[in-house]
């Protein structure tokens, strides 16, 4: 009796355990060139904006919760998480969509290239404004 009460309060644990929230992060950039280099900036849900080079991030300023909100909400979109853009040039601009430290979408694209969609240029112009 005691084993059946243990197997049916472990279950009921389990079942009522909280699930963790998604995590999710922009990653913009753009480079290439007769270089090559590129240049990358992390944003995170907690309005943090970050620069990245090589594989250290360093803290650029605290960015408007609300602008941060929109651009969350615009990046979990079916039209922007079903994008399948990937047209790259000798420039390319590039935006990666991040869910729990894996990127599970990257659109990029030509930085000359006028027939990217507006959706995602509009998207990349917002990211750049928040370095302002």
């Amino acid at each position: 009796m005691k084993s059946f009460l243990l197997i049916l309060f472990s279950v009921c644990c389990l079942s009522f355990a909280p699930k963790k929230k998604d995590v999710y992060e922009i990653k913009f950039g753009s480079g290439g060139g007769i270089t090559g280099l590129y240049s990358y900036h992390l944003l995170n849900q907690k309005s943090e904006l970050y620069t990245q080079q090589g594989n250290t991030s360093i803290y650029l300023k605290k960015v408007n919760s609300s602008k941060t909100a929109k651009l969350f909400k615009t990046i979990q979109s079916d039209q922007l998480l079903n994008c399948r853009y990937n047209k790259p040039g000798s420039y390319t601009n590039q935006i990666f969509i991040i869910k729990n430290q894996i990127i599970i979408n990257q659109i990029q694209w030509n930085s000359n290239d006028s027939t990217a969609p507006k959706y995602i240029t509009d998207l990349y112009k917002s990211l750049n404004n928040l370095l302002k």
